[in-house]
């Protein structure tokens, strides 16, 4: 849901704008790195200590991996990884350098 300001300008005409691409909105976050299932980089270039890609979302680097990279690093699939509650995918992503 985007949400709409209105103010006066300097002429009393009633102005809108919208608050969808401040800094840390999630539309402009979205613009800022690359798509995870178009984009994908070797396990070396994703893990811990930084820098990584500068398209490379860091919240979600694990999605960056291909799917056999994936399932080396993991030892399981993106489906089953996906399947495990937040703090146990957290705890994964800690323990291989994704976090």
């Amino acid at each position: 849901m985007l949400k709409k300001m209105s103010r006066f300008n300097s002429k009393g005409e009633q102005e809108f704008s919208s608050d969808a691409f401040k800094a840390g909105s999630p539309i402009e976050e979205a613009n800022l790195f690359a798509d995870p299932k178009e984009k994908k980089y070797p396990f070396d270039k994703l893990k811990a200590p930084a820098p990584y890609p500068e398209d490379v979302d860091p919240k979600r680097r694990e999605e960056y991996l291909d799917a056999g990279d994936f399932e080396q690093v993991f030892e399981m699939s993106y489906d089953d990884f996906m399947k495990m509650p937040k703090w146990k995918r957290d705890v994964k992503k800690k323990k291989m350098g994704l976090y």
